[in-house]
């Protein structure tokens, strides 16, 4: 999820916000306006969230709309963790960026808008042939519509097995569909990463050799959850995190 920005015929700026599903190449949303706030961010993933169902995680940078106290109010009660990336590393977001550099060359540079009502005409145009027409080569030269299609017939692959391994023996990642799980923790509008490796994590010093997961169980309750013997070590009470899980939108 990322902005992009432009200006009408009269000189009148207005800016997009793009939605994006990582996994399908599909562009799911554009919305254009004149402002789009937090609030107006919220509408619109909820809106999506009606349609498509609720992602396990969105990969946003540092924007204010983004950080605001009402986008982190959706995402804590719709249970999804918000992956911000660094601070002037738009690389980490690359998916969104490369579809914004397409946007911006196949669609906004090529056209002269009139006025609002005609950019939203001519971008959801764009849009939908971005999906049905365009064929991708990461997704085996199909268009998002077709892989999504060729995708809900295969059968279900099974879990994959981290390759990486400790003193301790084989890491074993939680993949509990019923808990949220986080490695990125943001602390009054900074967000900084905390994977657990040789970090601080709420106060807590972890050896080396040791690797923890930070594990939502409920609301205002955590637990560092040790990948390799499976034991949980409770931490206090802390402000909520956001952070980033198994499967995300950009």
């Amino acid at each position: 999820m990322d902005y992009t920005h432009d200006e009408l015929a009269g000189g009148r700026k207005f800016r997009t916000l793009n939605l994006m599903d990582g996994y399908m190449r599909e562009a799911l949303r554009i919305e254009p306006d004149t402002s789009l706030p937090g609030l107006r961010v919220v509408r619109v993933l909820d809106a999506l969230r009606e349609r498509r169902g609720t992602p396990t995680a969105i990969q946003v940078d540092n924007g204010t709309e983004f950080t605001s106290r009402v986008v982190d109010q959706w995402a804590y009660q719709n249970q999804v963790a918000l992956h911000f990336i660094e601070r002037g590393k738009p690389t980490q977001n690359a998916l969104i960026e490369s579809f914004n550099g397409k946007f911006r060359d196949e669609c906004l540079n090529q056209n002269w808008f009139v006025d609002l009502r005609h950019a939203r005409e001519v971008i959801e145009a764009w849009r939908v042939d971005y999906n049905t027409v365009r064929p991708h080569s990461s997704l085996r030269y199909l268009t998002p519509e077709e892989f999504a299609a060729s995708a809900a017939t295969r059968p279900a692959s099974p879990p994959r097995r981290s390759s990486r391994s400790s003193r301790r023996g084989q890491i074993r990642m939680c993949r509990n569909p019923g808990v949220l799980t986080y490695d990125w923790i943001k602390n009054g509008g900074q967000v900084s990463s905390r994977n657990g490796m040789g970090r601080n994590i709420l106060g807590i010093d972890l050896a080396e050799e040791e690797l923890h997961q930070l594990v939502l169980e409920t609301p205002g309750e955590y637990f560092l959850l040790d990948q390799v013997s499976g034991e949980k070590v409770f931490v206090p009470n802390q402000e909520r995190p956001a952070g980033r899980a198994s499967s995300r939108l950009g």
